[in-house]
């Protein structure tokens, strides 16, 4: 695993550059569509461009949902099931909406949503332009977790970077989520503490060096928001 790198944000950055910068819409304009386009009106947006907001909004519901359910076992812990219960709900609400609109037009599996990534690159390693471009280029893929993409295009680059990213296993999130709902229902508090534990150590946290002789490597990795 690379030591002394350089965390590269950006392709967080750059999905809530597409949130803001794509705010205003036809609908919006006082004739709507058949308004004719002004130098001031913003681009189309690219099906890349589409598709990396979607992922964006779709990360940060999923990070959501996942600190409701961590709010949940504080309530359990606080011996306040009531409380507990609501924010298992207000959880598996999100995730039921995350795991629709995922689905929706066969982009990718379902069962696995993206919520944070992260790219590493060495110390030694000069961000040149050309290098910056090429790290940009992946903000699709990344927020779409195509995790194989990113690998390989990084190994196309030629530099050394670690690859850090936790993805949501939708459908087993949400049978924790259920069953933890339906022990409170039946007053069983310790087997509903059992779910909700479950549900938050089922993400997926993976880190992938490129360029090093490392294999790849498991560690704790924090959803940023």
């Amino acid at each position: 695993m690379l030591r002394n790198r350089r965390s590269l944000p950006l392709v967080l950055a750059l999905g809530a550059g597409v949130v803001v910068t794509s705010a205003f819409t036809l609908a919006s304009r006082p004739c709507g569509s058949s308004c004719p386009l002004t130098a001031s009106d913003p681009a189309p947006l690219s099906a890349d461009q589409i598709a990396a907001e979607k992922a964006t909004v779709l990360a940060a519901a999923g990070r959501a949902a996942m600190s409701y359910v961590a709010a949940s076992q504080q309530g359990i812990d606080a011996n306040d099931a009531g409380l507990a219960r609501e924010h298992l709900e207000v959880a598996r609400r999100i995730l039921g909406q995350v795991q629709n609109a995922v689905g929706e037009g066969g982009e990718r599996s379902p069962q696995v949503l993206p919520i944070f990534a992260r790219i590493g690159i060495s110390q030694a390693v000069e961000m040149t332009d050309e290098l910056k471009v090429q790290l940009q280029a992946l903000a699709p893929s990344v927020m779409k977790g195509e995790h194989h993409k990113v690998v390989e295009a990084l190994k196309a680059a030629g530099v050394g970077a670690a690859y850090a990213y936790v993805d949501v296993p939708l459908a087993g999130t949400i049978a924790q989520v259920d069953a933890a709902l339906d022990a409170l229902e039946r007053e069983e508090i310790e087997q509903a503490r059992q779910a909700i534990i479950a549900a938050s150590e089922g993400l997926v946290k993976n880190t992938l060096t490129v360029g090093t002789n490392d294999s790849t490597v498991r560690e704790a990795i924090v959803a940023e928001s």
